[in-house]
């Protein structure tokens, strides 16, 4: 009888914590902000802010391509993209509201009427 009280002791407060802990995180609603993304070469990066419903595209070194951000449906359908066409190390914003739901983000680089070039693996993220 004894064994079993001791084990009730220490393993009935480890589960109920651990159920608490679960249930406070999946009632915790998902970050909108879809975070800092780079190109595969780091010469772009680009964002999703929730707040302003803001993207922001980032020309970060001075190769002759310009930062591209671009904003697709989970399904891969383009919904948005911003080109940081100074090509001069800062950062373009503009204002997007887009519906709620799931999306992804990518970061490419482009030259003036070329293709998208050294895009990122796609990111999900969720407004």
């Amino acid at each position: 009888m004894r064994t079993l009280n001791v084990f009730s002791r220490r393993t009935v407060p480890l589960t109920v914590g651990a159920a608490l802990a679960v249930a406070a995180l999946s009632m915790t609603p998902a970050s909108a902000d879809s975070g800092y993304w780079f190109s595969s070469n780091s010469g772009a990066s680009g964002k999703w802010v929730s707040a302003g419903k803001k993207v922001t595209a980032c020309d970060i070194r001075a190769d002759g391509y310009m930062a591209l951000v671009q904003i697709l449906t989970i399904n891969g359908s383009l919904v948005y993209s911003r080109t940081d066409v100074d090509v001069d190390g800062k950062c373009t914003t503009s204002h997007k509201g887009l519906f709620e739901g799931s999306y992804e983000i990518r970061v490419c680089t482009v030259k003036t009427g070329g293709r998208p070039v050294n895009c990122s693996v796609t990111h999900d993220f969720t407004v």
